[in-house]
Parts: C-alpha cells; sequence; structure tokens
C-alpha cells in the first residue's frame, strides 16, 4: 500500500528536496519515501525507521541526501534530495515497507495507518540541499521572503558593559553567496555602534566565522575563528566581551584573541535574528542564543561550546 502526492512541473537537472510530516498510527513503523518516476531515476528513495529519534535505513544511489527530524507528538519530518533527469510532472509516494532494506517501491499487502501533514517540494542547490521550514501553498508554487526577526536590546542587554552570548546554529550557503557575509545574529544600531557575527562565504561548503565589535568612540576589537564554519553543520559559538578585549569560541576551538577596547563597550539597540540589519541572511537554522550580563570566563566559553 501506499499513498502518492502529484506536485508541480519540474524542470530537468535540477535538484529538489521533497520533505513530508509523518506519524505512526498503528502497525508498521517502516516507511519508503518516493518520488515519480517520470522526472527522477528509478534509483532514488529512501527508507526511515520512525521509532526514537528516528533513522534512514537505507536509500538508492540516486539519492543526493536524506535527513529525518523528530518532532513532538510521535511525530517526524523526513526528506531526500535528488536531482531530476526528465522534465516532467512530479510526484511524491510513501511506501508500507517491511524491511530495512527494502528496494524502490515494494509491493507489500498492508493494513498499516500513518498520519502525513505538509508535503513539500522545492527546487535547491548545491550548497544549500533543504529543506526549507515549511511554505504553504494552495495549487500553485510559491516564494516567500527568507525569515528573520529583531528585538530591542532594551531591559536586558548590559549597554556599554561586559557582557557574553553563547550561539548554537546550522548555516546553510546558497550557491550565490560568492563573498559574502551572513549573520545568525547582529547587534546593531546601523552605523558605528555593532556586535557582529559574521560567517565569511566564497561560494563554497565551508567559510570562515568572525566576530567583531565597535563602539561611538571608535575602540574596536574582533576575534577571527581560523576555524571554518560548514554548511549544513551544527555549530555552537561562545563571545565574550569586555575592555580588556574579546574571546571567542567555535565548536571548542579558541578563536585569535581581541585587542582591549578604547573607552566604553558598545550599546547596540537592536538584535537581529538570522540576518544582518540589511540582508545577509543565513538561510539556516539557530537552535538556541543565550545572552549573560557579565564577562565569563575562557574556560566557560569554551565548555560552552563543546
Amino acid at each position: 500500500h501506499y499513498l502518492t502526492q502529484n506536485s508541480p512541473s519540474l524542470a530537468n537537472a535540477t535538484q529538489y528536496a521533497h520533505s513530508i510530516w509523518v506519524k505512526p498510527s498503528g502497525g508498521t513503523t517502516r516507511i519508503q519515501l518516493a518520488p515519480g518516476y517520470t522526472a527522477f531515476p528509478t534509483t532514488v528513495y529512501v527508507n526511515f525507521l520512525l521509532t526514537g529519534a528516528g533513522s534512514v535505513t537505507a536509500s538508492g544511489a540516486g539519492v543526493t541526501s536524506s535527513s529525518i527530524q523528530q518532532y513532538p507528538d510521535g511525530w517526524y519530518r523526513i526528506a531526500l534530495v535528488a536531482t531530476t533527469n526528465h522534465a516532467a510532472t512530479g510526484s511524491m509516494s510513501i511506501f508500507f515497507i517491511t524491511g530495512a532494506s527494502d528496494t524502490r517501491s515494494p509491493i507489500n499487502s498492508s493494513t498499516d495507518a500513518v498520519y502525513v501533514w505538509g508535503s513539500q517540494i522545492e527546487a535547491t542547490s548545491t550548497n544549500y540541499p533543504g529543506p526549507t521550514s515549511y511554505i504553504p501553498t494552495a495549487g500553485s508554487t510559491v516564494t516567500r521572503a527568507a525569515e528573520s526577526a529583531s528585538i530591542s536590546t532594551t531591559g536586558w542587554y548590559n549597554a556599554n558593559g561586559p557582557g557574553s552570548f553563547t550561539l548554537n546554529f546550522i548555516p546553510n550557503f546558497g550557491d550565490n553567496n560568492t563573498s559574502n557575509q551572513l549573520s545568525p545574529i547582529e547587534l546593531t544600531d546601523g552605523s558605528n555602534d555593532y556586535i557582529k557575527f559574521e560567517i565569511n562565504t566564497d561560494g563554497t561548503n565551508t567559510a570562515q566565522l568572525t566576530i567583531s565589535a565597535l563602539n561611538r568612540a571608535g575602540g574596536s576589537t574582533s576575534t577571527d575563528t581560523g576555524q571554518s564554519a560548514t554548511s549544513g553543520v551544527s555549530h555552537r559559538v561562545s563571545l565574550g566581551l569586555s575592555v580588556a578585549g574579546a574571546a571567542g569560541y567555535i565548536d571548542g576551538a579558541i578563536m585569535t584573541p581581541g585587542v582591549a577596547f578604547t573607552g566604553s563597550l558598545p550599546a547596540p539597540p537592536t538584535m537581529y535574528i538570522g540576518s544582518q540589519k540589511t540582508g545577509g541572511v543565513i538561510n539556516g537554522h539557530i537552535a538556541s542564543i543565550k545572552y549573560y550580563g557579565w564577562r565569563l570566563p575562557n574556560a566557560t566559553l569554551q565548555r560552552l561550546t563543546q
């Protein structure tokens, strides 16, 4: 038994991400996700196990990548990424399977059931395979703006004083991000008072992460990772800032220490999440942001990124 949903016309030689939320409802916890033969090679399929954290148990040779994410109340988001070999109307099917390594489109008699929601197919790129967050559609394709947010620093940020940040995020670098600066967060007045977390991309899957700060009096400091941030990989970053200078860590590795400040520390009025004030959208996921109104010791900053 299987479920199938048709998709809009797909272009040839184009990478697409298929994704859908599923929840077992009695019976098997093994399912297979496979797009239609008309647009994709017959070697495109992925088998999933819907128990515990979820897992991928097998995939065909035509699959570029696959993933499963566990959600509350027994739900999972499953996804596969593959490249078309024909221009055609697409489709996506869910098959009930009995074995971890069942081949594509198995013929299994089954009375099992599964809940489904949020089926989505989207064109992606080599450096950004997707999938993105859910984008509602109603019979036609949709393009939406990238997600970002901003909040005032009033009431929680220690303006002109010491402080520390920890950040856990997954960046994704699009193919068009040559020599761009992307920011998981940026605190700024839009001019000369800021704290910036910047990923300096060059159009590949790795990029340098730099943290810099500037105050109105002209005092500045920066910490250069000397390490690479990788597209699609979770990174933990920390920053401790005081008039004596800055210290930062990425995934347990120390960044080049920043120089001492001239005058007071920055007092940016706004924090932008997922982007800079103007552009620089990270195209990824931010798991957590934490702020401390004091300068954490270097050893603590390091432990928080391991």
